[in-house]
């Protein structure tokens, strides 16, 4: 224990009036003078002699950042450190310094801040290179800890309780803060770049380190800056609690941007062709009261490599954190049809993916600043053109997804620099690392992928496929995205299984990772194939091995992924691994927020708040705002006439977003299945025998009120929007490509009677059925896993007739049944008064029930108080599906 009485007065009673207090890395500091806090001293059994409630307080300690550089020289002490006999010499040289008393010290006018310099790599052991490490010290912290007894058992040899409180007032971080950037600046000046730079790269992310005991703290949060919506100033946000609620664009870069210099001096700025972008975004949002945004290309200076480096480490948090996103599609116009959408070059980029998924509210606009768009609303089309599922922009998680899913989505992306394929796809995996250009693209990869396994044990990290000219020797990992072009469907691999053995690590001899091998001499007497533990279309897939010396590569990487029944092989030693910290969409905890009806008051009128769907009093509306888990209904009626229910809902666990159900038959359209969507913002609903559309779209303003605008508008057949908004509402009919394992159905009951509703809680089966309901429609994918070729499925209806007091449970069995001409679509239908147990129904069906001789039919007529035909017809549009009709042929024809 090193302790140091700075000042000590005596007077009567006695008084301590300061003592600092170093602690070493392994001894042990305390004090048993019974001098101290009664209520402490009690505490721990110590009897009291002087009650002196300030000592143990007012701990204060100096907090240190180190960042690391490499740098262009031979002259560093990194080969001093490497070589042990010379490192021990000069440490006896040191010890003799440290006889000096040259300690950091506390005075009235001390510097706030300190920057050190060594040249060579502290801490942290390299075996190569050389390297300038930088230190950044609060001289003079306003933080404070304290130091309190443990036990009074055991004497000296007892760790005391310490709270370093290291940067708890606020003052110290921005000191720090303000100790990289001016570190940052001096690096840049001309001794250190001119005649040849002498430093080459910035090797990590600066990291906060408790001083003396040395283990990490936490990565500083970094800096952000806004643009004013109506100034064009670019403000700095130093923490968190600072940054006010703002947008943020997502685009991609075109010639002369306006940068982080250029929009210092607004008339420079305005000179550059990208202002014209910086000047429609902010215009675009500050119509939904938004005062401040984020653009990429003007928000960060890009000169700076450790701004750019926090920058890219915290894409994805931003993008998060935006309360809107705009993305500008440059090269779309909505007057044109869905083809030009799906061609945009916004869907091509690699940024652009995160972009996609973090955000938790998105518009989509054209070259002109027009609305194509929400995400949730493009929600089918997207995922068509981008092969990122349809569930994750309804609920906005991707944690149930492998990461070969994860990694297929970037398959078809590309980058301006070929390292960005790796840095753009941090934030999806929530990793970090620093960014060093020149690296190459494969390496950069290959690190992204040793991080991602640092947090993770899913093995179909390994599930990919190399390219067929690819012929050098190759290990676990992939060199790009495009090698899991082929993984899209593989699962997250079942750690149960393997119990402890399911962790790996990379080591400086490869992956450490347990695999059970299978001998393949067939293909030579050092292959094997091994088990990931991973299924694909419900086998397990593996990868081929083979064995030089000690260690195995890749054996033909290039080869399909194999499939079989079961893994086999024995596994080995036991690997700890490290959690991830799980990603925080929204940070607010807003309880109630206010709305407001922004209508086509030409073509569309409120009349006013309902009850439910089939309320017909609309009542005059008096407040407008929603709790958690509360909903309300409203009426409203085109200027023809129709009339339609919106039903605006907020969920327990949804703070921010406002879901509702429209269409003209005032039964609430309940999204794509019967777990409503959270992330539903928009729905479009056919109107006037489907010659007009009616959208309904929620957005979520940037004023401290929170409110939500909900827009009715009206298309008309003759609007150019029109065609454009028709074919992303129908792009859902062909979602699934058809294979010899699955079929694609749409079931239309739009023609009948609006009580004739599908049952929820009892909706269809079986387990490997996808649905979505859209109004009237129900849109499914059925796919055969096994050996089951001849595949159906149930799907329950409910028809209440007010009229007669009578209800009717209709059950439509629709499937193929394989025959030597191809697969033909069978249907059958069964009503009941009583609700039957559907998986009754569905089983009845199989080869030993008794409808399997049912299942021959192409039109079914069922007649009770009404009769209805239900017919399945074949259909081809570039996909294979088959359209199920419901029409009613006539009343009272009871059996």
């Amino acid at each position: 224990m090193h302790t140091q009485v700075m000042k000590l007065k005596e007077s009567s009673p006695l008084t301590f009036t300061a003592v600092e207090i170093a602690q070493s890395a392994d001894g042990p500091l305390t004090t048993l003078t019974a001098t101290g806090a009664k209520d402490e001293l009690a505490r721990v059994g110590v009897e009291l002699t002087f009650d002196l409630s300030h000592v143990g307080k007012h701990l204060t300690d100096h907090s240190l950042v180190l960042t690391y550089y490499c740098v262009n020289s031979n002259t560093t002490f990194n080969d001093t450190i490497r070589e042990s006999d010379l490192f021990a010499s000069t440490l006896e040289l040191r010890e003799d310094e440290r006889k000096r008393d040259c300690s950091l010290q506390i005075r009235p006018k001390s510097a706030h801040i300190e920057l050190l310099f060594t040249i060579s790599r502290l801490w942290i052991y390299q075996n190569e290179g050389n390297f300038l490490t930088v230190i950044a010290a609060v001289v003079s912290p306003r933080s404070e800890g304290s130091l309190a007894l443990a036990s009074a058992e055991g004497g000296t040899f007892i760790h005391p309780n310490i709270n370093y409180g290291l940067l708890t007032n606020e003052f110290d971080l921005v000191a720090l803060q303000q100790a990289l950037r001016d570190a940052d600046t001096f690096l840049k000046a001309t001794p250190w770049t001119s005649p040849s730079p002498y430093i080459m790269e910035l090797v990590t992310i600066p990291t906060v380190y408790v001083p003396v005991i040395g283990f990490r703290l936490y990565i500083l949060s970094p800096t952000m800056r806004l643009l004013h919506t109506e100034t064009f100033e670019v403000k700095e946000f130093l923490t968190d609690s600072d940054i006010p609620i703002f947008a943020i664009l997502s685009h991609t870069w075109g010639k002369d941007e306006v940068t982080f210099q250029d929009i210092q001096n607004l008339e420079n700025a305005k000179r550059k062709a990208g202002w014209s972008k910086v000047w429609n975004a902010c215009n675009y949002v500050r119509q939904y009261k938004y005062d401040w945004i984020w653009i990429d290309t003007c928000c960060i200076d890009k000169s700076s490599s450790a701004e750019l480096s926090e920058a890219l480490n915290s894409m994805y948090q931003y993008y998060g954190d935006g309360r809107v996103c705009i993305a500008y599609l440059s090269d779309v116009s909505w007057e044109k049809n869905i083809e030009e959408l799906k061609k945009s070059r916004w869907f091509k980029r690699g940024w652009t993916l995160q972009e996609l998924i973090a955000p938790h509210y998105m518009i989509f606009s054209d070259k002109d600043w027009n609305k194509i768009g929400t995400r949730y609303s493009m929600r089918h089309v997207i995922s068509g053109v981008t092969s990122v599922p349809v569930d994750v922009f309804k609920g906005g998680r991707v944690d149930g997804y492998s990461i070969a899913q994860k990694m297929s989505w970037a398959a078809s992306r590309e980058t301006t620099r070929p390292e960005d394929m790796a840095y753009c796809l941090m934030g999806l995996f929530g990793v970090n690392m620093p960014p060093i250009y020149g690296e190459g693209g494969p390496k950069a990869f290959r690190r992204l992928q040793q991080e991602i396994i640092k947090y993770s044990d899913d093995r179909s990290i390994f599930a990919w496929v190399a390219s067929q000219d690819d012929n050098w020797e190759r290990g676990l990992f992939a060199s790009s995205p495009s090698e899991f072009a082929l993984s899209g469907d593989v699962e997250v691999s079942e750690s149960g299984d393997l119990r402890s053995k399911s962790v790996f690590s990379f080591g400086n001899n490869g992956l450490h990772i347990h695999l059970p091998l299978q001998h393949l001499p067939d293909f030579g007497e050092d292959t094997f194939l091994a088990s990931l533990h991973c299924r694909k279309a419900n086998k397990y897939i593996g990868i081929y091995l083979q064995q030089k010396g000690h260690h195995y590569i890749r054996f033909y990487p290039h080869f399909p992924l194999p499939h079989f029944d079961t893994p086999s092989g024995e596994l080995g030693e036991v690997v700890v691994k490290e959690s991830a910290i799980p990603r925080q969409r929204d940070k607010s905890d807003d309880y109630e927020i206010p709305i407001e009806f922004k209508l086509d008051d030409s073509q569309i009128t409120l009349l006013g708040e309902v009850d439910g769907s089939f309320d017909k009093n609309p009542r005059s509306v008096q407040s407008l705002s929603l709790c958690r888990d509360s909903d309300r209904y409203f009426r409203a009626q085109t200027k023809k006439g129709n009339k339609f229910t919106v039903n605006l809902w907020r969920p327990s666990d949804s703070v921010l977003r406002v879901l509702f159900f429209i269409n003209n038959h005032y039964i609430p359209d309940l999204g794509d299945s019967y777990y409503i969507p959270l992330l539903q913002d928009s729905v479009l609903s056919h109107v006037h025998n489907s010659s007009a559309l009616v959208s309904c779209s929620i957005h979520m303003t940037g004023d401290s009120s929170r409110t939500h605008i909900v827009e009715l508008n009206y298309i008309p057949s003759s609007s150019a929007q029109f065609e454009l908004y028709h074919q992303i509402d129908e792009f859902k009919s062909s979602l699934h490509a058809l294979s010899s394992t699955s079929m694609n159905f749409m079931l239309d009951t739009t023609s009948i009677s609006p009580s004739f509703v599908l049952k929820y809680g009892h909706t269809a089966v079986s387990s490997n059925l996808l649905c979505n309901e859209e109004g009237k429609r129900v849109y499914g994918t059925l796919s055969d896993f096994g050996e089951q070729h001849d595949i159906h499925c149930v799907l329950a209806y409910y028809h209440y007739d007010t009229w007669r007091d009578l209800k009717r449970y209709i059950f439509v069995a629709l499937g193929l049944r394989t025959e030597s001409e191809g697969d033909i679509p069978w249907i059958d239908v069964t009503v009941s008064s009583e609700m039957i147990t559907i998986s009754g129904i569905w089983g009845s069906y199989l080869p030993s029930g008794s409808r399997y001789g049912c299942r021959n039919k192409q039109k079914v007529t069922v007649s009770d108080y009404y009769s209805y035909d239900f017919t399945v017809e074949k259909r081809t549009s570039g996909l294979v599906w088959f359209h199920v009709v419901v029409t009613k042929i006539n009343n009272f024809a009871r059996i």
